[in-house]
């Protein structure tokens, strides 16, 4: 937990950001600790392309 609030706090010294998100467990737990640190001057962006499975992009969508 000292990791994550450790992150947290280095996000939120930034005061804004954009996370590429894949869904993935990486992402998903940076975009859940920017949101934590920044609220609304977090920026989340999933590409949605022909190259990931459009189940992957609708899964990533709904987390």
């Amino acid at each position: 937990m000292q990791e994550y609030e450790a992150l947290v706090s280095t996000i939120r010294e930034m005061g804004g950001v954009v996370v590429g998100y894949s869904g993935g467990v990486d992402s998903t737990l940076v975009s859940k600790a920017a949101t934590d640190a920044l609220g609304e001057k977090a920026l989340c962006v999933l590409i949605d392309s022909c190259l990931m499975p459009r189940s992957d992009i609708d899964d990533a969508v709904a987390l």
